[in-house]
């Protein structure tokens, strides 16, 4: 005689084949609707669906769309309803109201970029460019400012700085995402020790490769006077809003 356990595990076991059955039966349906004419779709509406369609259509033709040109537009979303309608939702349930989805077809929204890991790196150097040219340049406008005769604060090391903080702090936000979204999953998580003590060793890395800089000829690392380096923020600010339109980024990266 089966124990309780094992007449569990049974249960479990037939519960998970119902549900690849059911997900593959869904599958082979999809296919079967992917695989129909438009006529055939068509032919397949409810009264329902059918008078949703022909306001689409007569709403397409009215913003300026020839009969052929709705039909195609209105082709492309067959599948979808039917696959709804199979399952007891109506089209206006789905799409909203004829006159919602319209403007839906006509101004599709666009697809948010994938943000990738040199765009957001790009991002932060622009950025830090942004900020430290500033700060350089307020440090340049300070009457008997020593930071005038000083290598560290010259033009090879305000890039060293921005590129690798730029790239530094992706790397460290990426790491700090990655711990949330494992607590979100349930699973204990805490910022590691290792990833704080390789961020700290970078950062250390960073500053002492900038102050080797001091050491480089001055023809190679220039210190800019500070109106000089005020201009360099402001064009980092405009190729920076320039970058992020042309890859459709938006809000904050963090």
């Amino acid at each position: 005689m089966a124990s309780t356990e094992e007449r569990n595990q049974q249960a479990r076991d037939e519960q998970t084949q119902k549900m690849t059955d059911k997900e593959s039966s869904k599958e082979a349906a999809n296919a079967q609707i992917e695989a129909m004419s438009p006529a055939e779709l068509r032919a397949e509406l409810t009264n329902k669906n059918n008078d949703y369609v022909f306001k689409l259509h007569k709403l397409l033709v009215e913003a300026g769309y020839t009969d052929a040109d709705a039909d195609a537009k209105l082709d492309s979303i067959l599948p979808e309803i039917i696959k709804n309608q199979r399952i007891g939702k109506p089209a206006n349930q789905i799409f909203g109201s004829p006159s919602f989805q319209v403007d839906q077809l006509l101004h599709p929204k666009k697809k948010p970029t994938e943000l990738k890991y040199w765009m957001r790196s790009v991002d932060w150097t622009f950025l830090y460019l942004v900020i430290l040219g500033v700060l350089f340049s307020v440090m340049g406008l300070i009457p008997n400012s020593n930071t005038k005769n000083n290598g560290s604060s010259g033009l090879l090391s305000l890039l060293i700085m921005s590129v690798a903080f730029g790239f530094l702090l992706t790397w460290f936000t990426d790491e700090m995402q990655a711990a949330r979204d494992r607590r979100k999953n349930g699973e204990k998580s805490k910022m590691s020790w290792g990833v704080i003590g390789k961020g700290a060793l970078a950062t250390v890395g960073v500053l002492l490769l900038v102050s080797i800089t001091a050491f480089i000829n001055p023809a190679l690392n220039p210190v800019l006077p500070g109106w000089g380096y005020l201009v360099l923020a402001a064009l980092a600010y405009g190729a920076r809003y320039l970058f992020r339109r042309y890859y459709h980024i938006t809000g904050r990266l963090m």
